[in-house]
């Protein structure tokens, strides 16, 4: 199955919008220049700057993200019916934000800090030093002035 994203992955790089080959929602088309002649040329012209955008991304997946797209990569059915983010960067960001960013980037960075450890191995350099020690609240210096900084 993994071999058969690849692939379409890579024929998705390769087909224009020739209309003779597969009618398959994954062809990258062959974008048209736009000059500004034309205003009504724009939107189709950002709508296919958005599908080229979310589908050279997916050139990029691997692993647990490959796994989670990879029914939609591989769907021939009709291109009415795929999701939105299929077709659409902001939409396709939100779906990867979703399902693999941090659920509450606040809660998680705590985390994070509440686990951090200095290894036994590591010391700490004078310039962290300083930093730690202005971040301090003033009645924390003057108490470290009575005993002197470590």
């Amino acid at each position: 199955m993994l071999a058969r994203a690849i692939q379409n992955l890579t024929c998705m790089s390769r087909c224009n919008s020739d209309s003779s080959s597969s009618s398959s929602w994954t062809k990258v088309q062959e974008l048209d220049t736009f000059d500004g002649s034309d205003p009504k040329k724009l939107c189709t012209f950002l709508v296919h700057i958005d599908q080229t955008k979310v589908t050279l991304a997916q050139l990029y997946f691997k692993g647990m993200v490959l796994q989670w797209f990879e029914p939609n990569l591989l769907s021939d059915s009709n291109p009415n019916n795929h999701p939105l983010w299929m077709d659409n960067w902001r939409e396709f960001v939100i779906e990867l934000q979703t399902t693999f960013g941090p659920h509450n980037p606040v809660t998680d960075t705590e985390h994070e800090l509440d686990c951090l450890q200095m290894k036994e191995n590591q010391q700490i350099n004078n310039t962290l030093c300083h930093h730690f020690y202005t971040g301090l609240p003033d009645c924390i210096k003057d108490e470290i002035c009575h005993v002197g900084k470590p």
